[in-house]
């Protein structure tokens, strides 16, 4: 059961960048963001998908750890290595 919970957690790692790397090519050339013409809406979508996972990514092994199902060290170094995917992932 750890091992599947485990597995969880590092697929929202890897899972994190996908929606908003790929919904942000769907909205066009014309992307400036106060544009009322513009249309951002799958933009948008792909931002909330992605920060769905990071709250997942982040909050996951805090509850892990409350419940005793990984260590108190774990759940740092998971929220720690985390937080260097996603501050890298993303420019």
């Amino acid at each position: 059961m750890s091992q599947n919970l485990v597995d969880v957690v590092f697929a929202t790692y890897v899972l994190a960048p996908l929606p908003n790397f790929m919904f942000s090519k769907c909205s066009g050339n014309d992307d400036y963001y106060l544009s009322s013409n513009s249309n951002n809406g799958f933009k948008d979508f792909g931002q909330f998908l992605t920060a769905i996972f990071i709250v997942t990514g982040v909050c996951l092994p805090v509850v892990l750890a409350h419940a005793s199902v990984i260590s108190i060290p774990a759940m740092f170094m998971s929220v720690g290595g985390g937080a260097l995917v996603y501050s890298t992932s993303n420019p």
